[in-house]
């Protein structure tokens, strides 16, 4: 082939080498199109940035139509080249980690590249930019009214249930002949009144900044990249406190069953001395 004879087409730049060898995503713009595998002695990892880069690189050259993109059989590798523009080979080791055949990953990757293609150029289209820069103002001053709302909300909310609820938890120390104190009962109250009020302003916060950042395909990367640096821990917390619940609630029942047997003994021995 004219293509596969004029130019280098290895995967890698000698300059990005690193000692890897592992399945890494092909990212664009902060989308996953698809992943590859390391290959001889390039690392996964190296070879997925720099079949990006020749994608980015075909997507910025306005003169590359999306449809020019397509896969060369050459000494008995597939090879995709968008344009005259070699973008990468694909290997057996790709195709199996996906569980198809060459051919198949081929075809695959080839409209993948084409439609980030186009959307990479559709995003950057002046109209476009135009509209979500509107979108951003908007959800910026709607982002600042919620957060005042939510705020004055929240204090209306704590003013009613301190009036509300200080009677109550009066009464309930008065009738559990102190077995409930007062005001632990309070502090453990505000403090689950402080944890709901500040998780529910860091969601608001988080979702429109997200979006914002979603809007524009220069800080799609950082949404993508801020939404998996929240989730991803707070999946492993939550993962770690459903596993470890049990054993809590356990411990949790034993040291009420403890306190309040203790306090019952008190009482027992404070009436016989009365």
């Amino acid at each position: 082939s004219d293509l596969a004879s004029g130019q280098a087409t290895n995967d890698v730049d000698p300059s990005l080498s690193h000692d890897r060898n592992a399945l890494a995503p092909v990212r664009v713009d902060g989308s996953i199109l698809f992943y590859v595998r390391g290959v001889s002695s390039f690392p996964a990892e190296t070879r997925a940035k720099t079949i990006a880069q020749r994608i980015q690189r075909a997507a910025s050259n306005y003169a590359t139509p999306p449809d020019s993109v397509k896969v060369i059989e050459d000494a008995g590798r597939l090879k995709v080249y968008a344009g005259n523009e070699f973008v990468m080979n694909i290997y057996s080791a790709d195709a199996e980690a996906e569980g198809i055949t060459p051919s198949i990953m081929a075809e695959i990757v080839v409209e993948k590249i084409k439609g980030i293609i186009k959307l990479y150029r559709h995003e950057r289209s002046p109209d476009v930019i135009k509209s979500n820069a509107l979108k951003a103002l908007v959800a910026l001053a709607l982002l600042t009214i919620c957060l005042v709302a939510f705020s004055w909300l929240f204090r209306k909310l704590s003013d009613f249930f301190k009036r509300r609820l200080k009677n109550r938890i009066d009464t309930l120390e008065n009738v559990s002949y102190k077995l409930i104190q007062a005001n632990q009962l309070t502090k453990i109250l505000h403090v689950l009144y402080q944890t709901v009020r500040v998780l529910i302003l860091l969601i608001i916060t988080v979702g429109f900044v997200d979006y914002i950042l979603g809007l524009f395909p220069w800080t799609k990367a950082a949404s993508i990249y801020m939404l998996e640096l929240i989730l991803d821990p707070l999946k492993s917390i939550g993962q770690g406190f459903i596993n470890y619940l049990p054993s809590l609630i356990f411990l949790i029942i034993i040291y009420l069953i403890t306190q309040y047997f203790v306090r019952l003994i008190r009482l027992f021995f404070n009436s016989i001395d009365t």
